[in-house]
C-alpha cells in the first residue's frame, strides 16, 4: 500500500472512533434526559448549551482549530442529544390511551403526525381522499379523542362543517398555515359547543427533532382543546406559543409571507438573467449562499400552499405595499453620492434586530 492509502486508512479508523464516542455521548445525554424527566425539568437548557459551546470553542482554540468548526460540531451534537431526549420522553408520555383520527393523513404533514403520535403511544387512524375519493367521507367519530385536520386549506372548511354537524365529543384541531378561510367554521363549531382549537406547526414534514422549532396554538378560548394540543408537544424541545385566534394571520403575514416573498423575488430575478444558478453559486458569498438555499427550498415546495398563504393572509396588501416602500428606500439610498441614507437604513435595522435579541 502507498503512503496515501495508509494515511487514508488512519482517517477511516479515526472516523470510527469519533462515531463511537458520539454514540457514547448521546447515550449519556439520554441518561441526563431521563433525570430531567423525573425532576420535571425541560429538555432545553439554553444556559447549559451556551456553556457547552464556549467549552468547545476553548478546546478548539487549544488545538488550533477554528471556532466555526467548534460551533458546527457542537450544534450537531446538541441536536443529536435533544433528539435522543425527545425520543425518550415521547416513549414515556402518557398517550397510550389516546385515539386520534387524522383527516388528510396520507399527505406529507399527515404522515409526519402519524409517526409522531405513534411514537408517543397513541392509536392513529387516517382518512384521505386517496382512500375515499372525498376528504369528507368520515367514519364514525365516537371512538376518537381528537380529530386532526392536515388537509389543504381550501377543503378544510367543508370538513369542519361536516364535523360540526356530527357534533363529536372529540377535540377538533386544524393545522392550516393561514386561518382566514377556516375562521367562520371554527367559530361556528365553538358556538355549537364543540371542543375546537387551531394550531400551526412552524416546521415541515422533514423535521426529525423539534429542537428550535415553533408551534403556535391559535386559541379560540376552548381551554380543554388548547391543552390537548399543548400536551402533544410538552415532552419535546419545541417552543409553544398560545395566542388569540384572530392574531394568528396578523403575525403569519410577516413570519411566513414576507420571507416567502423575499425568496420568490430572489429566485425570479436570478432566473430572468438566464445564467445558471451554479455559475452564481460558484462565485457567491455567504449571504448569497444562505439566501440561495432558502429560495431553493421555497421553489421546491407545493405552489398551492404558498399561494394560499399569500392569497388569504389578512394584511397581505399592506405587506406588498411595505415591501415596495422598502425597496424604493433602498434604491433611493443606493443612488445617493454619499452613504448617509444607507447608513440610516442599516442603523435602524441593526437597532431593531439587536433589541429583538435581548
Amino acid at each position: 500500500m502507498s503512503d496515501l492509502d495508509n494515511l487514508r486508512d488512519e482517517i477511516k479508523a479515526k472516523d470510527r472512533e469519533i462515531i463511537a464516542l458520539i454514540e457514547e455521548r448521546v447515550e449519556t445525554a439520554r441518561k441526563i434526559g431521563a433525570v430531567k424527566s423525573r425532576e420535571g425539568k425541560p429538555i432545553k437548557n439554553y444556559h447549559v448549551e451556551e456553556q457547552v459551546l464556549q467549552r468547545m470553542k476553548d478546546l478548539a482554540g487549544e488545538h488550533g482549530l477554528l471556532e466555526a468548526t467548534a460551533e458546527s460540531i457542537t450544534d450537531a451534537l446538541i441536536q443529536e442529544a435533544v433528539r435522543g431526549q425527545e425520543k425518550h420522553r415521547r416513549k414515556q408520555a402518557d398517550n397510550s390511551g389516546d385515539n386520534y383520527l387524522i383527516v388528510g393523513g396520507e399527505g406529507k404533514m399527515g404522515r409526519w403526525f402519524q409517526d409522531y403520535l405513534r411514537q408517543g403511544g397513541a392509536q392513529v387512524s387516517t382518512v384521505d381522499k386517496e382512500q375515499t375519493a372525498d376528504y369528507t367521507t368520515l367514519p364514525s367519530l365516537k371512538e376518537y379523542d381528537a380529530v386532526l385536520l392536515t388537509t389543504p386549506v381550501h377543503i378544510t372548511p367543508q370538513i369542519l362543517s361536516e364535523l360540526r354537524q356530527r357534533s363529536p365529543d372529540a377535540t377538533i384541531a386544524d393545522i392550516t398555515s393561514v386561518k382566514a378561510p377556516v375562521t367562520d367554521e371554527l367559530r361556528a363549531a365553538k358556538n355549537a359547543g364543540l371542543r375546537v382549537t387551531s394550531f400551526h406547526p412552524m416546521f415541515d414534514h422533514t423535521t426529525k427533532t423539534l429542537n428550535g422549532k415553533n408551534v403556535i396554538i391559535a386559541s379560540l378560548g376552548v381551554h380543554q382543546a388548547d391543552q390537548r394540543i399543548k400536551k402533544l408537544f410538552t415532552n419535546t424541545a419545541a417552543q409553544i406559543s398560545t395566542i388569540p385566534f384572530e392574531e394568528h394571520d396578523q403575525h403569519i403575514v410577516y413570519t411566513l409571507g414576507l420571507p416567502h416573498i423575499a425568496s420568490l423575488v430572489f429566485g425570479s430575478v436570478l432566473k430572468n438573467t438566464d445564467e445558471a444558478f451554479n455559475t452564481y453559486q460558484s462565485m457567491g458569498g455567504q449571504t448569497f449562499l444562505k439566501q440561495g438555499e432558502a429560495a431553493r427550498e421555497v421553489f421546491n415546495e407545493n405552489p398551492a400552499v404558498y399561494h394560499a398563504i399569500q392569497h388569504y393572509s389578512e394584511g397581505n396588501q399592506e405587506l406588498f405595499d411595505a415591501v415596495r416602500d422598502a425597496l424604493d428606500n433602498v434604491e433611493s439610498a443606493a443612488q445617493q453620492q454619499v452613504p448617509a441614507e444607507m447608513q440610516s437604513i442599516m442603523k435602524r435595522g441593526s437597532n431593531y434586530f439587536n433589541v429583538s435579541e435581548k
